[in-house]
């Protein structure tokens, strides 16, 4: 079942909850491993942010959850890259 709103009561469910925490673990994770950019608690916050911002407003695809947070760590001025590579070039392996 394809999920594309919020319960009645404005809540996440346990399984909305999996999946949010799946993609920020991920989106995270990737950033961190490259070492090409610095996970700070603010860009965390960011991509929490990010994530947690478009699932209020119905979305549930892990793709799009994860290229939205990527969109918001690249416009966040705090980034540092040791390769002057955005998190998607990190994350994709090639320059977009």
């Amino acid at each position: 079942m394809d999920k594309t709103h919020l319960s009645s009561s404005g809540s996440f469910d346990t399984d909305d909850l999996r999946l949010l925490s799946s993609v920020y673990d991920d989106v995270c994770e990737s950033l961190a491993a490259d070492e090409k950019v610095l996970v700070t608690p603010q860009v965390r916050e960011t991509v929490a942010a990010a994530i947690f911002g478009q699932a209020a407003k119905g979305e549930r695809c892990p793709g799009r959850l994860r290229s939205r947070a990527l969109r918001e760590v690249e416009a966040y001025d705090g980034v540092k890259r040791a390769s002057g590579q955005t998190p998607s070039e990190v994350l994709l392996g090639f320059r977009i």
